[in-house]
């Protein structure tokens, strides 16, 4: 099942993982400034993501979204 969302601004939280997003495929637009966020995965099933915002987070490595490819 895929959730038909393409913009996604998550408030300040307690996030510390990205995963679980991967079934929102829709997402265009994805705003996750202000968690705690320390991995980034998941993430490689959302093709039609153009922007990714990961601002005030506490992730160690970005090498993990290297893997994806923006649509641009």
């Amino acid at each position: 099942m895929s959730l038909l969302i393409s913009i996604w601004f998550v408030v300040p939280t307690l996030l510390s993982s990205t995963w679980g997003l991967q079934e929102c495929v829709h997402l265009v637009h994805l705003d996750l400034t202000h968690n705690r966020i320390k991995v980034i995965e998941g993430l490689e099933s959302l093709t039609k993501l153009k922007t990714l915002i990961l601002n005030k987070n506490y992730i160690d490595s970005m090498q993990c979204i290297r893997s994806l490819s923006f649509n641009t």
